[in-house]
């Protein structure tokens, strides 16, 4: 920078102090940078003559030096000089921070136009830390960058607005809340391993808000509340858990396993729309959060909808790591259930069972047969089972047969899945799945028995171990 120096103060008048820069290390206040989109670096010097500040940028043509702009500046010192992309992706703007108070500074932006250098700060934008980053880079993406600025609340707590340039003026660049506020939720963190400040648990749940990490942050709000002093007070923080909640999923259950064999204990949850007045809900999503990162994993179900959604953490697949089984009801009058095993391999969660698939691969007959029988044939398992049916009664089996003979054609069928339950029939740490399907006679009400088949894991699907058929007992009337 010696250099560049020397070349600066060749423009300045006599006695004029070059200023330095404090952050992020001591240098002086000049930059290098392509201004005007001509691939050559120009030249800008930020100096104080008489008390006043100004800037100069200088322009080299044929390796001679000459002045192409000089201002005078605001405040009495500058805190930031850097060049982006900010107004036009192809041309850098020129972005100064004018230091007028202890740590507060204004920020004034020049960009290159036809007409030579003009400001185009829109307005007063005042701020204490500075940071610019393209923040959502990509081959389809403009190319231009964001602004976040930090402005000083109290302690080590600032407010975080991320800007982005459009139309001749800065507007909440809200789709890239994600990517930073995730950023500033770190430093929050940090923050609070150091000090637990009600001041910081608030800053905290509102990035982590920003950030779009819902579950995370109605935990810290928790957090905040439970202060004898809670910042900014206690309706406030009231006020953004029911925005929070109304606007974003709810919790339905969770449970605390090691499903990624880490050895860590992450938390599975289920979140969901609740729908007023009924306990119906709707976008049921699996939510992991990783025990060893703090990173959260969204899985969304193929049927979502439903009743009483649950979790159980156990090992189907014998990895020596805990597998999800998700079970839902529908609400139907058959008791029919919508359920998924996730597990964890190659570095993911993948589903490894589907009650729908299961539904469709396992296919059934029921027919009624002469003389009080009806049976019950498993295409899949190629077995057949025979039901007597002497328990209905004889006002039920009247209504159908004459003399044992079936007055005409009757068909039943298997209903998908009404329960899935996780067994260890072998006691050797590995679950089964318990599955059972109605057999329906006439109408789905009437019930012959269940269909039984017991499930496991053979390293690639769920295979059925054994089937069976339960029938329903007569009842015995004392004499």
């Amino acid at each position: 920078m010696t250099e560049y120096v020397c070349v600066l103060k060749e423009f300045l008048p006599k006695g004029a102090e070059v200023l330095e820069l404090q952050y992020p290390e001591k240098r002086p206040a000049i930059l290098l940078a392509d201004l005007d989109g001509d691939q050559l670096m120009e030249l800008v010097g930020v100096y104080k003559e008489h008390g006043e500040i100004y800037f100069v940028i200088l322009k080299n043509y044929h390796n001679v030096w000459y002045q192409v702009a000089h201002t005078k500046g605001k405040g009495y010192n500058i805190t930031d000089l850097l060049a982006a992309p900010i107004v036009d992706s192809k041309i850098n703007t020129l972005l100064i921070g004018w230091q007028i108070a202890g740590i507060w500074s204004e920020l004034e932006m020049l960009q290159w136009t036809p007409k030579g250098f003009q400001h185009v700060t829109p307005n007063k934008k005042i701020y204490s830390k500075l940071e610019v980053e393209d923040m959502n880079p990509g081959p389809d993406k403009e190319g231009k960058c964001e602004i976040a600025l930090w402005t000083h609340d109290t302690g080590n707590a600032y407010q975080v607005d991320v800007l982005r340039w459009e139309t001749n003026e800065f507007i909440e660049a809200t789709d890239v809340y994600p990517y930073y506020f995730e950023k500033v939720a770190d430093y929050y963190r940090t923050l609070l391993q150091e000090m637990d400040s009600p001041v910081y648990w608030y800053y905290l749940a509102d990035a982590q808000i920003k950030a779009g990490l819902v579950e995370q942050a109605i935990t810290t709000l928790h957090k905040a509340l439970s202060s004898s002093t809670p910042y900014p007070s206690k309706e406030k923080l009231l006020e953004m858990k029911r925005h929070l909640q109304a606007e974003h999923n709810t919790v339905v259950d969770v449970k605390r396993g090691d499903v990624t064999g880490d050895a860590a204990i992450d938390t599975v949850y289920l979140t969901a729309d609740k729908t007023p007045d009924t306990p119906f809900l709707q976008n049921i999503t699996l939510v992991i959060r990783n025990g060893r990162t703090n990173q959260y994993e969204k899985i969304h179900l193929k049927e979502n909808a439903g009743y009483n959604p649950t979790i159980f953490l156990g090992d189907f697949t014998g990895k020596k790591a805990e597998d999800i089984l998700i079970v839902i009801n529908t609400g139907g009058s058959g008791g029919i259930i919508n359920a998924y095993v996730f597990s964890f391999m190659n570095g993911k969660f993948h589903q490894i069972f589907d009650s729908a698939l299961f539904n469709e691969k396992y296919k059934y007959d029921v027919a009624y047969k002469n003389y009080w029988k009806a049976d019950v044939t498993s295409f899949h398992q190629k077995k057949k089972y025979s039901l007597d049916l002497h328990y209905k009664g004889e006002q039920y089996l009247a209504e159908i047969y004459e003399d044992g003979i079936l007055k005409e054609p009757i068909k039943g069928w298997v209903a998908p899945l009404s329960g899935v339950y996780p067994v260890d029939f072998e006691r050797d740490g590995i679950y089964e799945l318990h599955t059972f399907q109605n057999i329906a006679g006439k109408y789905s009400a009437d019930r012959l028995g269940y269909m039984e088949n017991v499930l496991k894991w053979n390293g690639k699907e769920f295979a059925s171990d054994r089937q069976s058929v339960a029938i329903f007992g007569e009842d015995i009337h004392s004499v």
